[in-house]
């Protein structure tokens, strides 16, 4: 039986690839991230060099011109713009079966409701993954290009890291884009991150119990995220997934 749910979930994730490969959405969500990030990053380091007075003024003392002030510049553009694309991406995933009214072929199939599932995650999962790395090599490319040199270790581990922890704050927008059977709920969800997290930088030292504001902050680490307040932000990850399996199991799909 083992042998045969991971056949299944092989097969499963391979058409779950395809999905993804072949669709110009799931293209350009990638493109525009791949892209449009670094340009701002550009834009914003541009505007430093520049002392533009509204930049300066919104990074304060972090907005130097330097190895440092890009890394913070990169990670705080990357993590908000992140969010809404991990976000937009694992929405479209999962809703896409009722917007394309599949959901009632997925019924009919020989595997298990939770197969599908694993396999859509695994597949996101995967996707993400590649798309921070890739995104973290142009970034490197920027960094040399604008001269600051090569990034020190402590900041290409901490920006990888912001890429898994990102993939770990999207489960909520799966639960929403599932019970909802919708993609815009899904984006509305990420954007309700992206302010939550922008306002948990506002309490200060009490910021990391502000979950969504977690990979920021562990990335930037200006406000140290304590152990506690990473084990609220992986429980309630893993609870919303857990949610989002419930949900999809039990669900009328027709």
């Amino acid at each position: 039986m083992s042998s045969f749910r991971h056949s299944t979930l092989i097969i499963t994730m391979k058409v779950e690839t395809l999905k993804v490969t072949k669709s110009a959405t799931a293209r350009g969500i990638t493109g525009a991230m791949l892209t449009g990030i670094p340009l701002i990053v550009s834009a914003m380091m541009i505007a430093i060099a520049h002392n533009n007075p509204v930049i300066l003024a919104k990074g304060g003392a972090a907005a130097t011109h330097d190895e440092n002030g890009f890394f913070f510049v990169a990670t705080q553009i990357t993590a908000a713009a992140e969010v809404l694309g991990f976000g937009t991406m694992i929405a479209w995933i999962y809703a896409r079966e009722f917007m394309d009214n599949t959901a009632i072929g997925l019924a009919m199939l020989p595997m298990s409701r939770h197969i599908t599932m694993t396999a859509k995650f695994l597949v996101y999962a995967a996707w993400t993954l590649v798309t921070h790395l890739l995104l973290a090599i142009v970034m490197l490319l920027l960094a040399v290009g604008f001269r600051f040199g090569f990034p020190t270790e402590a900041h290409i581990l901490r920006f990888l890291v912001l890429g898994v922890l990102t993939l770990l704050a999207t489960p909520i927008i799966a639960w929403v884009s599932v019970c909802t059977r919708s993609l815009i709920a899904g984006c509305g969800t990420a954007l309700a991150l992206i302010i939550l997290g922008q306002f948990g930088t506002l309490l200060g030292a009490n910021s990391g119990w502000m979950p969504p504001a977690v990979p920021a902050l562990w990335a930037l680490q200006i406000i140290p995220t304590t152990t506690p307040q990473l084990l609220v932000f992986l429980a309630l990850s893993a609870g919303f997934a857990g949610l989002t399996y419930a949900r999809w199991s039990r669900m009328q799909l027709a």
